[in-house]
């Protein structure tokens, strides 16, 4: 029974770890076409350079 709690209690801070550092990976956006700006870091505008073919 100490096991199944011990389980338990590792599988719910796993997945809380995993949903407080999702927030710092980049997702490359899908739909955005070339040249288009994206995001904005200190007032400077970031572009989407790459083109998905």
């Amino acid at each position: 029974m100490k096991r199944l709690i011990l389980l338990f209690v590792l599988l719910i801070l796993t997945a809380l770890s995993v949903i407080y550092f999702k927030k710092d990976i980049y997702y490359m956006p899908l739909f955005a076409k070339h040249g288009e700006v994206i995001d904005q870091l200190d007032g400077v505008n970031i572009y989407f350079n790459v083109s998905i073919r």
